[in-house]
């Protein structure tokens, strides 16, 4: 009837119950991730919005400079594959 996919997997595994906790312990998982990557965005404006107000316009315009490098090398990354 069902070739094995990975959809009968999941319903086979939803029936017995065992899914649901898997799904939900990944949900959490992922849930998670992100709210780490959340948080360090967070972090980072905050630290530049200091860095704004301890040293002024230097505090704005070098962090944006020293990113140009970072940036660069991850639309590398994504572009390669």
């Amino acid at each position: 009837m069902y070739s094995n996919t990975i959809e009968q997997q999941s319903a086979d595994l939803n029936r017995t119950g065992v899914g649901r906790t898997v799904s939900r312990a990944i949900n959490a998982v992922r849930t998670e991730e992100h709210l780490w990557i959340w948080l360090a965005l967070a972090v980072l404006v905050a630290l530049w919005a200091l860095s704004i107000a301890t040293w002024g316009i230097p505090g704005l315009y070098i962090p944006a400079v020293v990113a140009v490098p970072v940036i660069m090398f991850t639309l590398l990354l994504i572009t390669r594959g």
